[in-house]
């Protein structure tokens, strides 16, 4: 599954750089996710049933990756439109803010 969002999501943006940029920071979560739950929470048994939890992060991680290239891609084109700077630091900002609260939407609705 995290080589078809690979080729999804490289597709899609039109950067294979990108691409795996989004899925290595998925990828890195599950390390936290586990000592979290191992160290934190003191859980010793790890189930088939936790093991779908790896499917649900990719997937809210990937739904969150597209949510913010999104918010970029309103943003420059409103910034285009409007004749506003269009360098990455002007347009990201207010897209982080709108897609901030998207994905608290998306990832709260995914549970």
């Amino acid at each position: 599954s995290i080589l078809f969002m690979l080729t999804y999501i490289s597709f899609t943006t039109k950067s294979v750089f990108l691409g795996v940029c989004i899925i290595a920071m998925i990828v890195f979560s599950f390390g936290p996710a586990i000592l979290l739950y191992t160290l934190v929470f003191q859980q010793r048994y790890m189930g088939l049933l936790h093991l779908n939890g790896l499917f649900i992060i990719l997937g809210v991680g990937v739904d969150d990756a597209f949510v913010i290239m999104d918010a970029y891609g309103q943003e420059k084109a409103e910034a285009q439109a409007e004749k506003r700077r269009t360098n990455f630091s002007a347009i990201m900002s207010p897209a982080a803010h709108h897609a901030s609260k998207a994905c608290l939407c998306t990832s709260l609705t995914t549970f």
